[in-house]
């Protein structure tokens, strides 16, 4: 399905199994950097992340 909807930009469920890969996924979200700050700032130790957040937002 994500080939299918790859030309229309389309952005998957965060809740939803995906396999686009990171750096792809973030493009589609043109806000990504702001929300990463906004990550950052309010979580710096990251209590609150979880795997998905980690591999796909912080490349860990």
């Amino acid at each position: 399905m994500e080939e299918k909807l790859a030309p229309f930009n389309g952005r998957p469920h965060w809740a939803k199994v995906n396999t686009i890969p990171p750096a792809t996924l973030q493009r589609l979200y043109p806000k990504m950097p702001d929300y990463k700050a906004l990550l950052t700032q309010y979580d710096p130790q990251g209590k609150f992340r979880n795997q998905f957040l980690n591999t796909n937002l912080f490349g860990a």
